[in-house]
């Protein structure tokens, strides 16, 4: 086995992760895992550079503000507190520090509800969409599709709820 020399990690789930990954399933996953990416379209090639830093850096106008948004740490957003559909809510993007790029209604909270034929499920909430704060802010669809917010406009989408206030 590998010698243990690093005190980051417990030397117990150290021996276990080696343990782990030398089952022939988990190699054998690991080989399938590898192939997929190398099928993949549009290969993530960045390193440890975020996609919204990417876009950021190419779009620098496009979504910095600024400013701080206050709310961003209250322990419960308005949209989740009122817990009722047709509130008028601002949509925040994933970035650091989080930003609105959108604003719209929430339509559904209903984990049931579909939105292009797909169920929102525990963590999306289902949003009509009236304006893009940020239009080049992107959005990833099913599939290879990719759009922006300002594309979004005045349809229903789902959105993370955990970046609905």
């Amino acid at each position: 086995m590998i010698k243990y020399s690093d005190n980051r990690i417990v030397e117990s789930q150290f021996r276990e992760a080696i343990h782990h990954w030398r089952k022939p399933e988990v190699q054998e996953q690991a080989n399938t895992n590898a192939i997929n990416r190398g099928q993949r379209k549009f290969p993530h090639m960045t390193g440890r550079t975020t996609f919204s830093e990417v876009v950021h850096e190419a779009l620098p106008d496009a979504c910095s503000t600024g400013r701080q948004v206050h709310h961003v740490l209250a322990p419960i957003s308005p949209a989740h507190a009122l817990n009722k559909d047709g509130v008028k809510v601002e949509l925040f993007g994933d970035g650091i520090p989080k930003e609105v790029v959108a604003k719209g209604i929430l339509v559904r909270k209903d984990p049931k509800e579909k939105v292009a034929n797909m169920p929102l499920g525990p963590v999306h909430w289902k949003i009509f969409l009236e304006d893009a704060v940020c239009p080049s802010y992107i959005l990833s669809g099913s599939g290879d599709m990719v759009f922006t917010v300002g594309q979004a406009i005045n349809n229903f989408l789902p959105w993370p709820k955990a970046n609905v206030y």
